[in-house]
């Protein structure tokens, strides 16, 4: 299968492990496609697209946390990001919303 190819060719070389990562994520297995991920970007901290990706994953998995992290980070190493301000921008507003509108 795809994924046992991209899990051998990531443990090769890291180069693919983003794309490992992703096909974990489209397969259902949310965590350990965070996991690789996180591994990754801890071994090559200036990806700024995998960590916006990691930061896409945290948001469609409800991890607000995540998101912040991850945006926050985009944002300390390129502070003009324009996709990371408006992530960060609409996490912010909703959080508004819900302070604003209780559910």
């Amino acid at each position: 299968s795809a994924l046992e190819v991209l899990k051998a060719l990531s443990s090769l070389s890291s180069t693919y492990s983003p794309m490992y990562a992703d096909m974990l994520y489209v397969s259902g297995d949310v965590d350990t496609a965070v996991e690789i991920y996180t591994n990754y970007i801890l071994a090559n901290p200036a990806d700024l697209n995998s960590v916006m990706k990691l930061g896409m994953i945290f948001r469609q998995a409800g991890s607000e946390e995540g998101v912040e992290w991850a945006m926050g980070y985009i944002l300390g190493k390129d502070p003009g990001n324009c996709l990371a301000q408006e992530v960060l921008d609409e996490l912010n507003g909703s959080e508004k919303e819900e302070t604003i509108h209780p559910a």
